[in-house]
């Protein structure tokens, strides 16, 4: 299955950038931070369309460690509306889920991943290309990015 075609109707809207600078303190090991600080890689970029109550994300999650930490979103939790699906479209990674259990999902492509209520969620790249996922959420969700995730993943 191949979804090129949505991927580049999605990369042709404004995409929001989620450069290294961006995640200062997300990462374990501070003096690699520091190190490619100086470059300030892309991490990720997200492209929203908006239909009716529903909001549809393509996720791109460049490859890449820092101090053999794997790229990875910001993740965050919801205060309301707290359905989201996700889906893998191109490459291989993780969608960690935190909460009353930690949950691990290696993603496989099609499957759609539904995050249960009062689960913090964060993507992690796992590969050497970009990872893509769509995600599908209802409108004004109010994501809250100030998360501390617990589990760490590494090459």
């Amino acid at each position: 299955m191949t979804y090129a075609k949505t991927i580049k109707e999605f990369e042709r809207v404004p995409a929001k950038k989620r450069t290294l600078k961006d995640m200062q303190g997300y990462f374990k090991n501070n003096a690699a931070y520091n190190r490619l600080l100086k470059l300030n890689p892309i991490i990720y970029k997200t492209y929203t369309k908006s239909f009716a109550q529903i909001e549809l994300t393509l996720t791109v999650l460049n490859p890449g460690a820092i101090g053999g930490e794997f790229f990875f979103t910001k993740g965050h939790i919801h205060r309301k509306n707290p359905e989201e699906a996700y889906m893998l479209l191109e490459g291989n990674g993780i969608l960690y889920l935190q909460g009353k259990k930690t949950k691990i999902v290696k993603l496989k492509k099609g499957v759609i991943y539904s995050v249960d209520e009062g689960y913090a969620h964060r993507l992690i790249n796992t590969d050497n290309s970009q990872l893509r996922v769509l995600t599908i959420y209802p409108q004004n969700n109010n994501p809250n990015y100030h998360v501390k995730f617990k589990k760490r993943f590494f090459k």
